[in-house]
């Protein structure tokens, strides 16, 4: 898997056009190619059924498909700490790039924990506790 994320993504510049141009048309279709994110509608879940088909016959091999769900979950994940710094931001205001760094830097259970706490948080350590 590392040759092919590698090549996939090892130059983010490029990452959005061979990622698009690596996955079929149905996944292809499924991502917001401008923000490099799974569009509003579709969860990282969508995805196994439209890659579970490929077989090692097909253009994508068993790496590439587990290359393309590492690249879904991260994505999902991303855009999960985006959401959790816009609530954060509506409720307490401006952020400092340290919290930041460290909503980003979470793996995605502690940054749904964090996002369930926003709900009841009366202060930013309250979420962070």
């Amino acid at each position: 898997m590392a040759s092919i994320s590698g090549h996939i993504l090892g130059r983010p510049a490029d990452a959005a056009s061979e990622l698009r141009s690596a996955l079929p048309e149905a996944i292809a279709a499924r991502v917001d190619w401008d923000g490099l994110e799974l569009q509003r509608d579709t969860h990282v879940d969508d995805l196994g059924p439209l890659i579970d088909p490929l077989g090692p016959r097909d253009r994508l091999g068993p790496q590439a498909k587990a290359a393309i769900m590492s690249t879904a979950e991260r994505l999902r994940a991303e855009q999960r700490a985006e959401v959790l710094i816009e609530l954060l931001t509506v409720k307490f205001g401006s952020l400092a790039a340290e919290t930041i760094e460290t909503i980003h830097a979470a793996d995605p259970a502690q940054v749904q924990t964090w996002t369930l706490r926003v709900l009841t948080a009366d202060t930013l350590d309250d979420v962070f506790a």
